[in-house]
């Protein structure tokens, strides 16, 4: 028990690092171009391709810091709506997860995995990575509170193929990446300043958006409850 608390402390400072990180960068970011965030949404907007381009390369440049990847849906969810802003955040931190893999197993190997090796919770989940492979792995991937970052070190450590990773990564992303981009446009569908889409709708169709989102993410967290029992029955199976 002890250890399954210090990797939840873990996962929440390193989230809580990660979204300031990010903060700090796009703050940075803003204040050196000179764009208010209209100004700076509506440039990604300005050049549909230029613009999915940058989110996608960002996203992905994130994720080795540990910044939440379902999150990093919102924005695109806000600019292109939900399609657009799944795809994207997913595509970027399928992206990052093989640079987190790459960096594991070529450059960071011998750290991480003293670290992982010292903590009985990570060392069983490599184990259990390492001996189910892709369905482990997609598995953590469809769970809300697997840190992904996190999955795609120990996945590099664990010696998965980097397609087997890409794929999981990629289908187990879809549920709760939806719930964020829907959240964001459905933000965008209601904010008349920033000119992001049409005039805001009827109640009628307000509520039907409303009522997608919320039966997207019971779906989601079903799925997730659902990974969560799989990986702890094959845990338990392996000690």
């Amino acid at each position: 028990q002890g250890g399954g608390c210090a990797l939840n402390v873990l996962r929440a400072l390193a989230a809580i690092f990660g979204l300031g990180l990010l903060a700090a960068v796009v703050l940075i970011a803003l204040r050196a171009s000179g764009l208010g965030t209209a100004e700076a949404v509506a440039w990604l907007r300005a050049d549909e391709f230029r613009g999915k381009c940058t989110v996608v390369f960002a996203i992905a440049a994130a994720t080795p810091f540990f910044v939440p990847a379902g999150l990093l849906a919102i924005m695109p969810g806000y600019v292109w709506g939900t399609a657009w802003g799944t795809g994207l955040a997913i595509g970027g931190a399928a992206l990052g997860g093989l640079v987190n893999m790459a960096l594991a197993r070529w450059a960071f190997g011998g750290f991480i995995g003293r670290f992982v090796n010292n903590n009985p919770g990570l060392l069983a989940l490599r184990t259990v990575i390492g001996a189910r492979g892709f369905r482990i792995a997609l598995a953590l991937r469809l769970s809300p509170v697997a840190p992904y970052s996190l999955l795609a070190y120990i996945a590099g450590l664990a010696g998965l193929g980097m397609r087997s990773f890409a794929v999981a990564s990629v289908l187990g992303g879809i549920p709760w990446t939806m719930v964020y981009a829907g959240f964001g446009a459905l933000l965008a569908s209601r904010d008349a300043t920033l000119h992001l889409e049409a005039p805001p709708d009827s109640p009628a169709i307000t509520a039907l958006r409303v009522a997608g989102l919320l039966f997207t993410i019971a779906v989601a967290w079903w799925i997730g409850r659902v990974a969560r029992a799989d990986l702890a029955r094959l845990r338990a199976a392996r000690s």
